[in-house]
Parts: structure tokens; sequence; C-alpha cells
């Protein structure tokens, strides 16, 4: 049996407080359906914020902190990467 997500919104093809599966999201926003299994992994409910695209032009938020620090870590990074 499919999990079902309860949308609360206000997204013109769907209704507040009414459960649906990710394939019916999928069909009625037109997004893909590997796009919101990703989004909706670990959500319950289902908002505005999670069936739509940021615009191309928007940058993401910054992250805080360096992710490799060194050359060294960015060396390791890489050759983790590397298939065996």
């Amino acid at each position: 049996m499919p999990k079902h997500l309860e949308f609360t919104g206000t997204h013109p093809n769907l209704k507040t407080g009414k459960s649906y599966t990710v394939k019916e999201y999928a069909h009625h926003t037109g997004l893909k359906l590997k796009y919101l299994y990703a989004r909706f992994k670990n959500e319950d409910k289902v908002t505005d914020c999670l069936i739509t695209i940021q615009p191309s032009g928007v940058k993401a938020s910054p992250r805080r902190g360096k992710l490799l620090g060194n050359g060294i870590e960015r060396t390791s990074a890489n050759w983790l990467r590397k298939t065996l």
C-alpha cells in the first residue's frame, strides 16, 4: 500500500487536509517523481515549499565554514571518490 502524505497549502490542484500519494503529487504538480521522493523522504505533511522549485537565478543559502579545510583533506576526498 503506498504511503499517503497530508497536504497543507494553497496549490490550485490540491486540497488542504486531503492525503495524496507521491505519484498523485507528481501528476498534479507536474514535477518529476524522483524529485518528489527525495523531497518527501522524512516528511509527514506536505507544504507549498516542498512542491515548488527554486528559481534558477536564486542562490541557495551559503554554507557555514569550509567543507574541506586544507589540501590534505581535499586530496583524501578525491581519492575516496575514485571507483575501485
